[in-house]
């Protein structure tokens, strides 16, 4: 049992020196470091997921049909994927004594209403409702 960090730092340098003998390169593979990103507030939360969900608009025709992504467990409440949990992230589109399936409605128009490349993440905003 090792920590997280040195497993990782073995796997860069396995997968870098595989790499560079490879493809005859001498370049750092990994020019930066992997960080992790503090979503401190819901409304960054709501903003984040729609746009994971939307980084694979153009390799796919329709999102559901990207099958990499958990979009699909977000839209269909008969969804079963145990590696998924929507219901944290739904919550926060279900307004009292609503259905869930208002709540996949609210999510898919909230996620089609703006292109991911348009969303700033460090500067969201949504208005305040009364969930």
């Amino acid at each position: 049992p090792q920590p997280l960090s040195v497993l990782m730092q073995k796997l860069h340098t396995s997968y870098s020196m595989y790499y560079n003998k490879k493809y005859s390169a001498t370049c750092h593979v990994f020019q930066t470091r992997s960080y992790a990103k503090i979503v401190n507030t819901d409304e960054y939360l709501m903003h984040l997921s729609r746009y994971i969900h939307l980084n694979p608009k153009n390799l796919v025709a329709k999102l559901p049909a990207y099958k990499w992504s958990s979009y699909t467990s977000y839209i269909d409440k008969n969804q079963n994927d145990d590696l998924v949990d929507t219901k944290f992230v739904l919550s926060m589109f279900q307004r009292k004594n609503q259905k869930i399936e208002d709540a996949i409605t609210t999510y898919v128009e909230f996620t089609r209403a703006q292109k991911h490349d348009e969303v700033n993440l460090d500067k969201v905003t949504f208005p305040e409702d009364d969930h």
